[in-house]
């Protein structure tokens, strides 16, 4: 099993990333600003047209959204984005999609 995590460099990435790790679980950690010191792919969840050239590259059986953003008020103003990226998701025809964040 391939899982693509989102917001990898994050502290609920990097802890998902371990755990996988210590599973023996194939995984690839997302990252948007903060590159990760191990295999990573840098993305942009808002550009939704990325997302799925990301997703068609890397072709994961699982995506976990760990993705956060820390800004009160921006969260607020972009509330349609993981809608948006949800059914991108879904499009893309994954069996399961989890988020946390």
């Amino acid at each position: 099993m391939k899982i693509l995590i989102t917001g990898g460099s994050g502290l609920l990435g990097r802890a998902l990333i371990s755990a996988s790790i210590n599973m023996g679980i194939d995984s690839m950690p997302a990252y948007h600003s903060n590159p990760i010191g191990r295999a990573s792919v840098k993305i942009d969840i808002t550009d939704l047209h990325g997302v799925e050239r990301t997703l068609r590259e890397i072709e994961p059986d699982c995506v976990i959204h760990a993705a956060a953003l820390t800004n009160v008020d921006l969260c607020e103003m972009t509330q349609h984005v993981h809608g948006r990226l949800m059914l991108t998701l879904l499009k893309m025809s994954l069996t399961r999609v989890t988020m946390r964040g």
